[in-house]
């Protein structure tokens, strides 16, 4: 069906030919319409000559199947917003020295120099 429906160049071309605007729209109403009428097209349409009439009837094929509405753009779109992930920061310690002398046991952190041996 969709490739059977009537678009905004078919009608262009419709309109150049002569065909009447009540054939236009009884092929829009049995054919089905993918129409772009947004502004641009609507523009674009007027310009090309197509009638009122005609764009009206597309535009009642609001509600049917096989009717493709062009997207709504805003008109001050909002910026994009871009996040980033940044990795944790860790913070690493040196361990304490620990010294052992001898076979006593003795022992001690952070050794900062020789303070005699038992």
């Amino acid at each position: 069906a969709a490739a059977a429906a009537i678009g905004n160049h078919d009608l262009v071309e419709m309109t150049r030919a002569g065909v009447s605007d009540d054939l236009i729209i009884s092929a829009i109403q049995s054919r089905g319409g993918r129409f772009d009428l947004s502004p641009a097209g609507l523009i674009s349409l007027k310009q090309s000559g197509v009638s009122d009439r005609v764009v009206l009837a597309a535009q009642s094929m609001g509600g049917r199947p096989g009717y493709a509405a062009s997207p709504a753009v805003p008109i001050n779109p909002a910026p994009p917003v871009f996040v980033t992930q940044r990795p944790p920061v860790v913070y690493v310690e040196p361990a304490p020295v620990i010294h052992f002398y001898g076979g006593h046991g003795w022992h001690h952190g952070y050794h900062h120099g020789h303070h005699g041996h038992w």
